[in-house]
This record gives structure tokens, C-alpha cells and sequence, in this order.
């Protein structure tokens, strides 16, 4: 993938909505191009946020330290780590490749320099890190209504008219 290439991906996510083709590619120019082979690892939870990651190219996996099992899948397109970005927080998870992949990476020391600077592509880039997190957001709601829509039947199967009396009343 070549540098227009990689530039036009980043263009068509909503965290680089409100950019400018110019501002666009001295964003770009700011942040680092870093490739990851299979099972090698982003970061680890609680280590301090040193920027936001933006997936270009393949897969990683979300882990709580301590579990097997996946909390989310990241795929290309998708942003990690605005979260400690913005808060200034440690890692709240482990994220490791798990195909060989590509990402761009924007420096805590870069984003908190355009802030000071009162650069106007900043405007843009939370706007999009906005826009992400809403998109987040309302799917992880959409998915806890979907399961509990199919656990509130067998709940409520359960209950007993006494039940049903107490939580009612």
C-alpha cells in the first residue's frame, strides 16, 4: 500500500471527516506508518496511552489481562486508544495483531502539540473521534438490547404472579 493509498484510507473514515485534502496529508505526515506481524502486540493494559492508533490493514484482537477470550475485534478502518487520548489514561485492555497488519499512529506529544497551536485540524479530528465513539456507543447498546431481548422471555417466564406483583407496585 503506497502513501496515496494509505492517505485515501485514512480519508474515508469519519475521524478524518471534517479534514481538508491539505490538512489530510500534514496530519498524515505527523503520525507514523508501523507494521505489525501476527500475534505481535500493540500495547498492553495499563500502559500509559501514548497516542491514537488508526487500523489500516488487518485484524487485532481487544483482551482483558488474565482472559482468553476477545472483548472486541478491531478491524481496517477502525480506531484504537482515542479513549486515552483524550483522558490522559493508562490502556484499559492488551491489543495484539492477529494477522499481519498495518497502522498509523498519531502522538500523544503531536496531538496535545496542534492543541496548543489551536490548529484548526484539530477541530476535525475530534469531531471524528466524536462521531466513532458515538458509533461505538449505539452498537454496544444495540447488542446488550439484542441479548437481553432474548433473555427477558426466559426471565420473564419465570416469574411468579408475586413476582411480577413486587416489581410492578
Amino acid at each position: 500500500m503506497d502513501k496515496n493509498q494509505q492517505i485515501q484510507l485514512l480519508l474515508k473514515h469519519a475521524f478524518f471527516h471534517g479534514l481538508s485534502p491539505i490538512e489530510m496529508k500534514a496530519l498524515f505526515s505527523a503520525g507514523e506508518v508501523r507494521a505489525f506481524s501476527k500475534g505481535q502486540v500493540l500495547f498492553h493494559q495499563d500502559e500509559p496511552s501514548n497516542g491514537l492508533i488508526f487500523v489500516m490493514s488487518g485484524v487485532f484482537h481487544v483482551y482483558l489481562e488474565g482472559r482468553d477470550l476477545p472483548l472486541a475485534t478491531v478491524k481496517p478502518g477502525e480506531i484504537i486508544g482515542e479513549v486515552g487520548l483524550l483522558g490522559r489514561s493508562k490502556r484499559s485492555a492488551t491489543v495484539s495483531a492477529e494477522t499481519e497488519a498495518f497502522v498509523w499512529h498519531l502522538s500523544l506529544e503531536v496531538f496535545e502539540g496542534l492543541i496548543k497551536r489551536g490548529d484548526s485540524i484539530v477541530d476535525g479530528l475530534l469531531k471524528g473521534m466524536g462521531d466513532d465513539l458515538c458509533r461505538r456507543f449505539r452498537e454496544g447498546v444495540y447488542e446488550a438490547a439484542s441479548i437481553m431481548g432474548e433473555l427477558a422471555p426466559k426471565t420473564a417466564a419465570r416469574l411468579t404472579d408475586s413476582d411480577f406483583e413486587r416489581i410492578t407496585t
